[in-house]
């Protein structure tokens, strides 16, 4: 089994000597046809009431204010963890959520002709998940030789054995696209999607064999919704945050791997990465966003049978 560390970048802004965090997958350099919501920048001096939305750009964040009236209003009052009794995040700008961590299970980036570029540095995987797309046109350009590779991609998969075949059965929409970039480390990517097209989230990574294949496995999916419950008129509600599949797996390393595999698990455990099957590996339904829960290696034998539990990003 492989995986792909995805490449993060840290957001950052500063308020009165103060400075703010927030850690994304790597973003494009650029984007077009993507509208981002058009609330107003957060201002110092603006009064704001109880229900008011604000993006801080810097951040790609939106806020809400949870107070604020015509006689009291919410004012001076920077979104941040300090101030969360007034304000709360409300998620990253559309152009942002298919760049987001865990905080923003569900979320998805829509949009129609989109353009993105994205650098190379030293990467070789491109991953969507949760993703829909009539067609997407894939280009890497080395900026040195000129040199340019081209691939297209359907957003459906068709294979049919005869014409009634094609007439009567359905295609499949692909909800998942892995990509393998050619190793060309002073190169520009860019995408390019023709009509309607939505992303739940998309990283860049540079693919590493493990050390294991998977025997066995057992999938089960997790609801990250969450009941709010007004505490004065007991009203329920649901907050659709979407839902996680874990995969417990049971695993064979071989001894000559061993160390090699403990130190990998050691620097990626707990932390997000690209799960990529390889042939041996039984189950390909694991090519996921996800983190390892638990690991466990036990070392008795050439063969070595262990167990794992990666917990996965969105499939909705």
């Amino acid at each position: 089994m492989n995986f792909a560390e995805l490449k993060e970048e840290v957001l950052s802004v500063e308020h009165e000597g103060i400075t703010y965090q927030k850690t994304i997958y790597k973003n494009a350099t650029t984007i077009t046809g993507v509208t981002d919501e058009q609330y107003p920048e957060y201002s110092e001096t603006q009064k704001y009431l109880h229900g008011d939305n604000v993006i801080v750009p810097e951040l790609k964040s939106i806020y809400r204010s949870t107070i604020g009236t015509i006689e009291e209003p919410n004012v001076g009052n920077f979104p941040c963890l300090e101030n969360s009794e007034k304000w709360v995040w409300f998620g990253y700008v559309n152009s942002a959520n298919m760049f987001a961590l865990d905080e923003n299970i569900g979320a998805k980036t829509v949009g129609t002709d989109v353009v993105m570029t994205m650098d190379f540095n030293q990467c070789n995987i491109l991953s969507f998940v949760d993703c829909k797309f009539h067609l997407l046109t894939v280009s890497q350009k080395c900026n040195t030789t000129q040199e340019v590779t081209k691939s297209v991609i359907s957003g459906k998969d068709i294979s049919f054995d005869d014409f009634a075949e094609y007439c009567f059965k359905p295609t499949k929409q692909k909800r998942k696209v892995i990509l393998d970039l050619e190793w060309l480390p002073s190169s520009t990517v860019t995408l390019t999607f023709t009509g309607d097209m939505s992303i739940g989230t998309l990283g860049i990574g540079r693919e590493e064999e493990l050390g294991f294949n998977i025997i066995g496995n057992l999938l089960t999916w997790e609801s990250q919704s969450k009941f709010d419950i007004n505490q004065f008129t007991g009203f329920r509600t649901v907050l659709r945050k979407g839902s996680v599949r874990v995969l417990s797996a049971e695993l064979i390393v071989d001894t000559n791997n061993f160390n090699s595999t403990a130190m990998r698990v050691d620097e990626i455990f707990d932390r997000y990465m690209l799960w990529i099957p390889t042939k041996k590996d039984v189950f390909a339904e694991n090519i996921d966003i996800g983190y390892l829960e638990n690991f466990s290696m036990k070392a008795n034998d050439k063969s070595i049978p262990t167990q794992c539990k990666i917990v996965g990003v969105p499939t909705k």
